[in-house]
């Protein structure tokens, strides 16, 4: 069956078909040997109607089954006897491919194809991963932690000044071309970035801070462009706050009891066991980082392109990940859209190296005959079956039902690469940069050296803001020392 292949682009071949005119007419034949056995036609019992009448009446049938039946078989074995490792095949319309009546079917199919890679020497990886360490403090500051999440907010001397995280009692004003906007007396304010009456305000922390009972605050804010009334988007409104009462979390006393309400007899076990669980994210941290330090390695040393067909379908599903999580973090929809196209670009680059990166850990695993066994796909399988306590059997039948278990394979023969890698790799633990302080100082400065660090695992993770410029004050106020700032934390 002859067939023509050349290259057609990065990673794509072009398979050029001609089936000779015996192999169209055996098939011919054959299917309708196979139709005339079963046909029913007026006037004849099923299966005894003549040939010649079948082959007339149900000619288009016959053209359709042949054709769909020579495409597949030719194309099968293309790929099998040219080892070709398809990722992927254009768009293929088979009704626009004619049977002729005389001569040969040709046609013509695209795909794309894994890349030819060879992997870099691994005699000699050298990687240097931030060093993570977990202190005392790290331990004291999370069971403070817990604290702050069995705490309530107690009312503070009319001298106390408010710090981010606080809870006020306040009157909130927002107006805009002189209508009011929004209006409560006495309600409760969170001293944090926040929406109020449907405008962002991602400063308000830092409008808030060092205000005590009595005092009061004036900024503006840009009215975002998802804003129910249209006429009002973009425009500045005026925001006026006057403070009542400053409320902070009070903590309960770190004693037996407090611990054995978490569980434990003792504050000695308590202390022992958030060590353990930060120990455990410390760990995980170290791994993630390593690992990352290897792909990042292995991308430097191996240069290729990647499909692009491929790559544009996993930027697309990348996308649509990335829209879903900006909207669940509460940025609005049209500055989404504004940024579509370098969230988009964005998305491409991670695909690619996505991609890139899969490439190369399956060389890899070829070249070192490192293959996923049906015990470690079992034994993978039994631990998903335990956390979602469901037999085993069951699950295994789900994931093969939604054609997961591919995916599975790969993932612990990726597992197993890293593994194996990393323990012929030097790797050296160095300090992690130091954040740059913000330019301005915040009101309540000296209690943001005693805030509790998270776990060691999230310490490490830089903090994303889904908020944009919108809803951010024009106006900055100067800032107060505050002495009597608390120890800040998220839980409350």
């Amino acid at each position: 069956m002859p067939v023509t292949i050349e290259d057609a682009g990065i990673c794509k071949k072009k398979l050029s078909f001609e089936i000779p005119r015996d192999d169209i007419q055996s098939k011919i034949d054959s299917t309708l040997d196979e139709l005339t056995k079963t046909a029913q036609l007026p006037g004849f019992r099923p299966g005894h109607a003549p040939r010649r009448l079948v082959q007339k009446k149900l000619r288009e049938e016959i053209d359709g089954q042949v054709k769909a039946e020579l495409i597949s078989e030719a194309y099968k074995k293309a790929v099998e006897e040219h080892k070709l490792d398809v990722l992927r095949e254009e768009e293929f319309d088979p009704a626009k491919i004619e049977l002729p009546d005389d001569g040969p079917m040709v046609f013509d199919v695209e795909i794309e194809v894994k890349p030819e890679i060879t992997p870099p020497d691994l005699s000699d990886i050298q990687l240097q991963v931030p060093r993570v360490e977990v202190s005392d403090d790290d331990v004291r500051q999370a069971v403070d932690n817990l604290r702050r999440t069995r705490g309530r907010f107690v009312e503070q001397t009319k001298t106390v000044k408010a710090a981010e995280r606080d809870m006020l009692t306040a009157d909130v004003r927002i107006t805009a071309d002189g209508e009011a906007l929004f209006e409560a007396a006495d309600g409760s304010l969170a001293v944090f970035p926040q929406a109020i009456g449907g405008i962002r305000i991602d400063a308000l922390a830092e409008e808030l801070a060092g205000k005590k009972a009595g005092d009061t605050a004036a900024f503006t804010v840009t009215i975002p462009d998802d804003y129910e009334t249209e006429s009002l988007r973009g425009k500045e409104a005026e925001v006026a706050i006057a403070v009542k009462a400053v409320r902070r979390i009070e903590m309960p006393p770190l004693d037996d009891d407090f611990a054995k309400s978490l569980g434990v007899d003792t504050v000695a076990a308590l202390e022992r066991a958030v060590r353990e669980r930060i120990d455990s994210e410390a760990s995980d941290t170290r791994e993630a980082a390593r690992r990352d330090a290897l792909a990042a390695w292995l991308l430097e040393k191996v240069s290729l392109e990647v499909p692009e067909g491929v790559a544009e379908a996993n930027a697309g599903r990348v996308f649509s990940q990335q829209v879903v999580s900006l909207q669940r973090r509460g940025v609005p929809i049209p500055q989404i859209e504004e940024r579509a196209d370098e969230l988009m670009q964005a998305c491409r680059n991670r695909a690619q190296r996505d991609l890139k990166l899969a490439f190369v850990l399956e060389a890899i695993a070829r070249q070192e005959n490192m293959e996923t066994t049906e015990d470690e796909v079992q034994a993978r399988v039994k631990l998903i079956a335990d956390n979602y306590g469901r037999p085993a059997d069951r699950v295994y039948e789900d994931l093969e039902k939604r054609g997961h278990l591919g995916a599975l394979r790969e993932q612990l023969r990726d597992d197993k690469v890293y593994q194996v890698l990393l323990s012929k790799a030097t790797v050296t633990e160095v300090e992690p940069p130091r954040p740059e302080p913000p330019a301005d100082a915040k009101a309540g400065k000296s209690a943001e050296a005693e805030k509790p660090a998270k776990s060691a695992k999230s310490a490490k993770k830089p903090a994303a803001k889904a908020g944009a410029k919108r809803g951010t004050p024009k106006r900055k106020k100067p800032k107060a020392k505050d002495d009597d700032a608390p120890v800040d934390d998220e839980a409350t």
